[in-house]
């Protein structure tokens, strides 16, 4: 595995962590306050037989917290669009992108801007959109409000950190830390902006899509509705008909449960390029 930075061709830069030699490619893209270290059992799998791994830092996170500046654009389509310059700058000819929480809403903002794309896995992450509907796609957690909120107390910061795991397990140090180690005026820039409405319907884009998504969650998932994703999203446009459910998980599966998530990532992904 290695590690190494992208220059961008907008100027700014990317932190990647990389593994594997295939011309068919998964990029890992990681949750809100979390960073590419998320995906560290994937990249050291045997999935890298076969594919090709990447991990990156979104804007304001990890190692591309230190390359932020005040004009970072964290708005959904300033990441969408860091998203697609990110594939480009790699040149990927086939890529199928495994987006967790914020990462899985990114990949499906930014699916009709990268021509390479095969397929997209969204690991908790509830297709969000305009239209009404009886079931809200994120349960009432006490500590959602904080994913939003610049300047969290280290108390805060535990508690969310909590809710992204299962319940019954104590969280690593690797995702607390990694929520003290994003820029705060990311979760307040970003959740301003989707407050705005400033998303693109997402159950529209995966109806149109020239593929199936795979939709997962965490068995003990403590924010995302599943009832609501099934409610929202038409059958016949994701993977296997339904939201794919990984046992012992709570919202963070590719650490909770990697051989399961592993398996579903290779399964998704072979079927993703071979239809090429």
């Amino acid at each position: 595995m290695t590690y190494s930075t992208l220059d961008l061709n907008s100027g700014g830069k990317a932190s990647i962590m990389d593994s594997g030699s295939s011309e068919e490619t998964i990029l890992m893209v990681h949750g809100n306050s979390l960073s590419k270290e998320t995906f560290e059992a994937q990249l050291n799998s045997s999935l890298t037989d076969r594919f090709r791994i990447i991990a990156v830092d979104l804007p304001g996170h990890g190692e591309n917290s230190k390359n932020s500046s005040n004009g970072e654009n964290y708005s959904i389509k300033g990441l969408a669009d860091f998203l697609t310059e990110v594939t480009a700058t790699l040149q990927l000819e086939k890529v199928v992108i495994v987006g967790h929480s914020l990462g899985g809403h990114l990949a499906i903002q930014a699916a009709a801007d990268i021509p390479a794309l095969k397929g997209i896995i969204a690991i908790g992450t509830p297709p969000l959109t305009p239209k009404e509907s009886e079931l809200a796609p994120f349960l009432d957690h006490p500590s959602l409000p904080f994913a939003f909120t610049a300047e969290l107390s280290d108390s805060q910061i535990e508690e969310l950190a909590a809710s992204y795991w299962n319940s019954s397990k104590s969280v690593p140090e690797i995702i607390i830390k990694s929520f003290g180690h994003t820029d705060p005026h990311f979760r307040s820039d970003m959740g301003a902006d989707v407050a705005k409405g400033n998303l693109l319907d997402e159950t529209e884009i995966i109806e149109k899509l020239p593929f199936q998504v795979a939709l997962s969650v965490g068995e003990f998932d403590q924010l995302v509705n599943q009832n609501y994703i099934q409610k929202v999203v038409d059958e016949e446009t994701i993977w296997k008909g339904g939201v794919q459910v990984i046992s012992g998980c709570g919202h963070t599966p590719q650490m909770e449960n990697p051989e399961a998530c592993n398996s579903l990532i290779g399964a998704y992904a072979g079927e993703a390029f071979e239809r090429d």
